[in-house]
């Protein structure tokens, strides 16, 4: 993808720019970069979770299971065992009926195989849940019992 950076920069300089911006945001994906760029605190909970595409004309395609494995007001991390697609927009059903949580359109902001059949996917929502909501949605899925994830 990136080639020899050097002979992009002499013939094509607006593509060498452009390769080094992306050179400069992956350098910025550390897991320390990750922790201090976070606005809220994570729920630690594990809840079901139906991946749709955020695509109107694609919702028609099967859901992608998984499961949270935390969630914010700005974000959650997923587990999955079928592929998403970093940049992609998906609807996020985060067991609705037990949570009263809304409809989430969120990005994927990351994703990594940890093994064949589990994929690990960070979403970023477009638009913050409120706190209470979301505090109170913990609660009663975990019975009272909620946990801030590790920072």
């Amino acid at each position: 993808m990136f080639g020899d950076l050097r002979l992009n920069a002499r013939e094509q300089p607006e593509k060498a720019a452009e390769e080094q911006e992306l050179v400069k945001e992956l350098a910025t994906n550390t897991a320390a970069e990750v922790q201090a760029r976070r606005l809220h605190p994570r729920f630690t909970v594990s809840l079901p979770v139906a991946a749709r595409s955020g695509n109107f004309s694609d919702r028609m395609r099967g859901a992608v299971p998984g499961r949270t494995v935390d969630v914010s007001q700005g974000g959650c991390l997923i587990i999955f065992e079928q592929s998403v697609h970093v940049g992609d927009v998906y609807a996020l059903d985060i067991d609705r009926k037990n949570t009263k949580l809304p409809l989430i359109y969120a990005r994927c902001v990351r994703a990594r195989m940890l093994h064949d059949d589990a994929i690990e996917a960070g979403f970023s929502f477009f638009a913050a849940l409120d706190g209470a909501e979301l505090t109170e949605s913990m609660k009663r899925v975990s019975g009272g019992n909620i946990r801030e994830a590790a920072a």
